[in-house]
């Protein structure tokens, strides 16, 4: 299966931090057979167990905001944190997908018809273009739940693991 390239940036660590955590290889896989994935160097800087260094050699591209993109999301008030709005500018202006878990981030990027990508989802993305085998699918799922229990719940993996076999 062959894919329409697209581009990905990394919400506020928190898909980031998942998978350097449960899954640095998918990771990489992600970033260097799917999409090219911008990360905001700020976003880079909140992921402790990721050197700059090694963000690249995983093939991740380290995006510098522009001023004005910076400005924008330096503006108070509204439900997203700065470096949220930074990742939704970024991802609005050069029509890029925006991949997060964050439930605010991803309304505002809908209200602006800026495409999302769930942490989970991007794992069956790697899995419908036989990039990944579906054990290695779910089995970085339940990864990424052992080290995110609080907001990657059991459930919710059981849910992606009943929908992956649904569909095969």
């Amino acid at each position: 299966m062959t894919s329409t390239k697209i581009s990905a940036v990394i919400s506020d660590a928190d898909v980031l931090i998942d998978y350097v955590r449960a899954a640095k290889s998918v990771l990489e896989i992600m970033a260097k057979q799917m999409w090219d994935v911008h990360v905001p160097s700020a976003i880079i800087d909140e992921v402790d167990e990721l050197s700059l260094t090694e963000a690249r050699k995983m093939g991740l591209i380290l995006y510098e905001p522009t001023i004005d993109e910076l400005t924008e999301a330096a503006v108070r008030g509204g439900p997203l944190s700065e470096r949220d709005k930074l990742c939704f500018c970024i991802a609005r202006n050069n029509g890029w997908a925006c991949l997060t878990n964050d439930g605010l981030l991803r309304k505002r990027c809908r209200g602006e018809n800026v495409q999302v990508i769930w942490g989970l989802e991007a794992l069956r993305i790697l899995y419908e273009h036989d990039i990944l085998s579906m054990l290695k699918a779910i089995d970085t799922a339940w990864a990424i739940h052992r080290v995110n229990p609080h907001y990657i719940h059991a459930d919710l993996v059981q849910e992606f693991v009943v929908s992956m076999e649904e569909n095969d």
